[in-house]
């Protein structure tokens, strides 16, 4: 724990002339004298009760806790301004310092539960201590590095160095890259500036054993460990739990040390998106095959017995596995890996059907057309397609046809007659959506045509020979002829308006507007002048 500490060593001076405001004696402060209080960081009060400064050299960066040791008249009046390098600036106090007594406090701002922690970089750092009330004494300051630690009487108690030197520790036996068997010696040497308080062995992660006494051993029964290459590790720890460790690799090699054969034949079969089925032919051993490793893209998958099949049901759809062999003996000798089979999962298959169709909506025409329209489906892979069906009030659905568009036409209906639709989605595996809502028009009645007559005249009253009599209506335009006594007659006429224009050689020609309802007979007599 590292404690800078600033505190009285010779008889405490009052700071202001007659007003016992902030007192302290402190390391390195000799020659304060009384002066009306100042601040950078802290703003000087109305009142002038005093100020001092000092400066404290920190020696370890890091985290301190600010204690200070201060007597008041009372708990309302006992807090002070405390600045810190001139930029950070606490109010120390208040609101639980017993009055008239020497009181540790670390809180700011009168509230007990706010500490003062402040981050300080080695070296040194300059402390002004502001008045802010009458008669507030200060005995002694100090930074903390241990926040949990509480001084009492002078603060000495916090004052007690931690012990953070780590121990060193090395490993002595086996030695590095030895060969070993049957019951072993692990041993090492520690050393620390407190002292030890034990040494852990481990063999890879597994605890062997641990020693309190110097010189440091334990002794590993290697035959309970299948033969291969370890690292052993000594963890020696002291009084405060520093840690420190050593390792390096031996070979364990005990009894059957004849690895079997590599296995021969691999053959890797895909089932489906998801599965294969490994086979191969069995490995040999001097003693016997206790069974195979299954490697897959590099990595152990699966320890088998002494087997020559195995399925792998956790494949991934549209994704290349690359897959190994090792056989394996009772004494943990491994084969040699086979070569690598590659195989390639096929793509999962499409089940998933498209949204339904929305809003479906029948619009009339004509008295032969009724027009549908959708809002759009949409699907996990693909485009859709839409089937239209018709839908009686009894008997089964029909299909009209498909459309790749949200909109189709149905044409070739009975006038004056009731209908009703539904569409489904499709998509390119050939799932089928819900059927959307049906919607029902009913197709317009027959149209019943009419009939324009009439003579074309001149204004003697004499027939115009000749006369063509033109018919034009929403941008269609049809031509008709009198007869030699000027008559005409226009059958089939749907009913709506027109623009009928009369023309002869030497006649100025004559236009008129005219509305025709249904089954209608309209005369339209003509009486045209010469050019």
């Amino acid at each position: 724990m590292k404690v800078h500490s600033l505190f009285a060593r010779a008889p405490r001076k009052t700071l202001v002339l007659g007003i016992t405001a902030l007192i302290t004696g402190v390391l390195c402060v000799a020659g304060i004298t009384s002066s009306r209080a100042v601040a950078a960081a802290c703003q000087a009060p109305s009142t002038n009760f005093g100020s001092g400064s000092a400066t404290v050299n920190v020696t370890n960066a890091g985290t301190y806790r600010v204690w200070s040791r201060v007597m008041a008249p009372n708990i309302q009046d006992s807090n002070y301004l405390l600045e810190i390098d001139g930029n950070t600036c606490y109010s120390v106090g208040g609101g639980t310092v017993t009055p008239n007594t020497w009181t540790w406090i670390d809180y700011k701002d009168s509230a007990a539960d706010s500490k003062i922690d402040i981050a300080l970089s080695a070296g040194n750092h300059t402390l002004k201590f502001i008045g802010t009330k009458a008669d507030v004494k200060l005995d002694k300051v100090m930074f903390v590095s241990d926040l949990t630690c509480t001084p009492v009487d002078d603060g000495s108690n916090c004052d007690t160095p931690s012990d953070v030197m780590p121990p060193t520790v090395s490993l002595t036996a086996p030695t590095e890259g030895s060969t070993v068997s049957g019951n072993t010696n692990v041993t090492a040497n520690a050393t620390d500036n407190v002292g030890i308080t034990k040494v852990q062995f481990y063999a890879n992660s597994a605890l062997i054993g641990e020693d309190t006494t110097a010189p440091y051993s334990v002794s590993w029964n290697t035959t309970a460990a299948p033969n291969g290459t370890y690292s052993i590790i000594a963890r020696a720890f002291d009084s405060a739990n520093n840690l420190s460790t050593d390792s390096y690799s031996v070979v364990v090699q005990n009894g059957d040390t004849q690895a079997p054969t590599t296995p021969s034949g691999l053959t890797v079969v895909v089932n489906s998106a998801t599965k294969s089925t490994l086979t191969w032919k069995a490995s040999t051993d001097n003693v016997s095959v206790k069974g195979y490793t299954v490697i897959r893209d590099g990595s152990p998958l699966a320890n088998l017995g002494a087997v020559t099949t195995y399925s792998d049901s956790t494949l991934t759809p549209g994704t290349q596995y690359k897959y190994q062999l090792v056989a394996f003996d009772a004494a943990g000798n491994k084969s040699a890996p086979t070569q690598i089979v590659a195989v390639t999962t096929p793509s999962a298959p499409d089940t998933q059907a498209p949204t339904t169709p929305g809003d479906l909506r029948a619009t009339t025409v004509s008295a032969s057309q009724i027009n549908l329209s959708w809002q759009a489906s949409t699907d996990n892979t693909s485009a859709v397609t839409y089937e239209i069906f018709s839908k009686p009030r009894n008997g089964n659905a029909t299909k009209l046809g498909t459309s790749t568009t949200t909109s189709f036409g149905v044409t070739g209906l009975k006038a004056n007659t009731e209908y009703s639709y539904y569409v489904v989605a499709k998509d390119s595996a050939g799932n089928t959506s819900q059927a959307s809502n049906t919607a029902t028009s009913k197709t317009a009645p027959k149209q019943r045509r009419s009939t324009l007559w009439g003579t074309v005249t001149t204004t003697s009253g004499r027939s115009v020979k000749d006369t063509h009599v033109i018919v034009q209506t929403q941008g269609k335009k049809r031509v008709y002829h009198a007869n030699r006594n000027g008559k005409y007659v226009i059958n089939n006429l749907a009913a709506g308006s027109y623009t009928v224009t009369y023309r002869a050689p030497g006649y100025v020609s004559k236009s008129v507007r005219l509305t025709l309802g249904a089954e209608a007979v309209r005369m339209q007599n003509i009486t045209m002048v010469k050019r």
